[in-house]
C-alpha cells in the first residue's frame, strides 16, 4: 500500500469518526479501516463542483467547506461553478 502523509488535524477527525463508529456499533474498527471507508465514500460522493469550490476558494478543510456551503454560497454561485 502506498504511504501518504495525512495532516495531524485531519487524522484526528478520522480517529474521532472511528471512536463514534465503535461506540455506535459496539464493534472494533481500526482507524485505517475507517480511513478506507471515508475515502471510498468520498470518491463516490465528490462532485466536480466540490473540487472547483475547494480550488477556487482554497478550502483545505472540510469544516471550512461546510461553513462556506451553509452561508448560501452553494445556492448563489452554483450555476457559475457548474458553467466553468
Amino acid at each position: 500500500m502506498p504511504s501518504k502523509h495525512i495532516e495531524a488535524n485531519l487524522w484526528r477527525k478520522v480517529e474521532k469518526k472511528t471512536v463514534e463508529a465503535v461506540i455506535s456499533t459496539k464493534q472494533s474498527i481500526k482507524d485505517t479501516t475507517m480511513l478506507k471507508w471515508l475515502i471510498m465514500i468520498g470518491l463516490k460522493e465528490i462532485k466536480e463542483r466540490d473540487i472547483k469550490l475547494f480550488l477556487d476558494n482554497e478550502l483545505d478543510d472540510v469544516g471550512r467547506y461546510k461553513r462556506f456551503m451553509e452561508k448560501g454560497i452553494k445556492d448563489t454561485h452554483l450555476e457559475e461553478y457548474e458553467q466553468k
